[in-house]
């Protein structure tokens, strides 16, 4: 499994997570609850918890990781993930499953790294969750 992991970060699995989540950020792209699809909205919030998902594993274990994370952007990404709109969570869509897989990933990627800690609370992290 580790090897696995480490394949992954070698081939750039990081940068290219993060970057496909700030995709979805995007104004412009059809973002999980704007798409007039149901069907669509489902899979594009399914694609986002399976892409924070896979960066939480790769992360977990490895401080190397984390601060690489948090060198591409990636705490800032975290934090407009916890600042979804939480009306949508009982939808059924998926978008508690999107959080849940976002707090996680700030478990995983976040927390026993200080200085990706430290972005963490720079960018009012904590306040988010807290709210």
């Amino acid at each position: 499994d580790e090897v696995l992991l480490q394949d992954l970060h070698e081939q750039g699995a990081v940068p290219m997570l993060v970057g496909l989540l700030q995709q979805f950020l995007e104004p412009g792209i059809a973002a999980a609850g704007s798409a007039s699809n149901p069907e669509e909205d489902r899979i594009l919030l399914e694609m986002q918890a399976d892409a924070l998902l896979t960066t939480s594993c790769l992360c977990e274990l490895d401080i190397h990781r984390k601060e690489l994370f948090g060198g591409y952007d990636g705490v800032q990404l975290l934090v407009q993930y916890l600042k979804r709109d939480s009306a949508q969570f009982s939808s059924g869509r998926g978008h508690n499953r999107l959080l849940l897989a976002a707090t996680d990933c700030v478990w995983c990627t976040v927390v026993g790294s200080p200085m990706v800690e430290d972005i963490f609370l720079e960018n009012e992290g904590v306040f988010v969750m807290l709210d």
